[in-house]
């Protein structure tokens, strides 16, 4: 990146090589997935703001250097975990030729493309309230009086794999409707549904029904399951996951297998444009942000800070809710995982779940909660405090890595010691901080203090 630059990735950032922040800030609305050789660089102050997964693949990853700067700002928003896991339904996939479906889509990875030409029932599979025929591809001959829109899409990406053609279907207005019947597999747990949305201006706001009987009919039966609700994604062509929930507002948990058909319906005050829909682990997909831990466990020597995957700080976004995690074992030693972290922020109303794993920090403002586990907090070594004479004073300073130091003075040593913080601040000279001081009369002892 340029210096001073700012890059977005609106969805997941797949990452096998190098990535660079040089004095920039990298924001990943969704997840960042470091591959087998994954690693990211940053000159200071590179920062990466991350709203969802820190997600690693395999092992030897340089998950971060000394001098990253990470801000975790999911704020407890739900997110589908796109692993291996993740069951998705293409939107542009609804039944065809009354209650119809494909039987390749019913198993992952699904590649695309299987429902072309078949044509759908209107008020039978789908329904739409007006005939617009901006775009007449893929789904064709569907009726027989309402076309529906559906338009190609270059987005390829489902997590785990890489689709071979996708489509979105556009135009949809209050009240408008689609079918989509799939066999499910038997899931190793619960499973959350997201639908896949994007908005110009207003709300996202569909509703979701199990189709409880005569799905080959038009009189079909319904079972309400709950609602899909989230602000307007800002553009057309930018999709956001969006979950399901039931009339609480809690996150729906679903124990979907076999033969399930579904019915997705835009509610009033909105309209979508439809990518897809994903069932993924309930354990994995809820408000928690996953960071997952990859350094070895060094113990509390402060060493751990500049021989293992060190970040420079990481903050918690207010409302934030963040678990560490091991999904896959990457640490490139024997021994627990662990994460180093020179400052270490967790504001009020947030939670750090450690979950069990070590994190050495050095400098700690934790006023949330940090639960399963205890933040170990390491002092750094003591800088040296370096003096010299100049011509009209004298010249104190001390290494510019050493952060949080300040400096203090007193004219008499313990038990008498009364220590001053100096006024004059420090001054940035190459690698050190300096204070000038002025000529005095009497003896005069410094010091450097770390509160």
């Amino acid at each position: 990146m340029l210096p001073g630059a700012a890059l977005w990735a609106g969805r997941d950032l797949w990452n096998d090589g190098l990535i660079r922040i040089d004095r920039g800030t990298l924001e990943i609305e969704g997840s960042l997935r470091l591959g087998a050789n994954g690693r990211i660089e940053t000159v200071e102050p590179g920062s990466l703001r991350l709203a969802r997964h820190w997600l690693g693949a395999s092992a030897n990853q340089d998950a971060a250097t000394g001098s990253l700067r990470l801000v975790l700002d999911g704020g407890g928003q739900p997110a589908p975990d796109l692993g291996a896991n993740a069951f998705y339904v293409e939107a542009e996939d609804f039944n065809f030729d009354r209650g119809q479906h494909e039987a390749v889509a019913n198993a992952m990875p699904y590649l695309g493309g299987a429902y072309d030409g078949h044509a759908g029932r209107d008020r039978i599979d789908y329904s739409q309230t007006s005939n617009q025929t901006v775009s007449d591809v893929y789904r064709v001959k569907e009726g027989p009086d309402v076309n529906v829109n559906i338009y190609a899409m270059t987005d390829l990406d489902r997590g785990a794999y890489r689709m071979n053609v996708n489509y979105k279907i556009g135009y949809n207005d209050a009240t408008e409707w689609y079918n989509y019947t799939r066999v499910y597999p038997a899931f190793a747990e619960p499973t959350c549904f997201f639908a896949r949305l994007s908005s110009g201006g207003q709300a996202n706001a569909v509703q979701i029904d199990e189709v409880t009987g005569s799905a080959n009919t038009t009189s079909q039966t319904l079972a309400k399951l709950g609602e899909v609700r989230g602000p307007a994604s800002g553009d057309w062509n930018r999709f956001v996951y969006v979950p399901l929930r039931n009339d609480a507002g809690e996150l729906l948990l679903l124990n979907w297998s076999g033969q399930k058909t579904f019915r997705i319906t835009i509610l009033p005050g909105s309209n979508e444009d439809l990518d897809c829909f994903v069932l993924a682990p309930a354990s994995s997909s809820g408000p928690t942000q996953l960071f997952e831990v990859m350094g070895r466990n060094l113990g509390s020597d402060v060493a751990g800070f500049n021989a293992d995957t060190a970040i420079d700080s990481i903050t918690l976004a207010a409302n934030s809710q963040v678990q560490l995690v091991d999904r896959v074992d990457n640490s490139p030693g024997a021994g627990a995982e662990a994460l180093y972290v020179r400052s270490l922020v967790v504001p009020a109303g947030t939670t750090l779940d450690l979950n069990g794993f070590a994190l050495y920090a050095q400098e700690v403002q934790i006023h949330g909660e940090v639960i399963n586990g205890t933040v170990l907090q390491v002092l750094p070594e003591a800088p040296e405090l370096a003096i010299r004479l100049l011509g009209t004073g004298i010249e104190l300073s001390w290494p510019a890595t050493a952060g949080g130091y300040y400096l203090e003075h007193t004219e008499q040593l313990p038990p008498a010691a009364d220590w001053q913080t100096v006024s004059t601040p420090p001054v940035p000279a190459g690698d050190r901080q300096t204070v000038i001081q002025s000529p005095s009369a009497a003896t005069r002892f410094y010091r450097l203090r770390h509160d």
